[in-house]
């Protein structure tokens, strides 16, 4: 049986760890991209995730 590695990184991050997952499995490598690219606006989800995941996972907070 064939692997397939489908994969969206919007940073980066996520391309990498396919690649290396492609590479050991020895499957294929598929980007899902999106068809018109992400503004700078993904950049204050991007950051908040980031400061999140830190903390062993992502804290909800209630907007109201």
């Amino acid at each position: 049986m064939k692997t397939l590695v489908a994969y969206f990184s919007a940073s980066g991050q996520t391309a990498k760890l396919a690649k290396t997952l492609a590479d050991v499995t020895g499957g294929d490598l598929f980007e899902i991209a999106p068809e018109t690219a992400y503004t700078g606006a993904f950049a204050p989800c991007k950051h908040f995730a980031q400061q999140n995941l830190g903390g062993g996972g992502i804290h909800f907070h209630r907007a109201f």
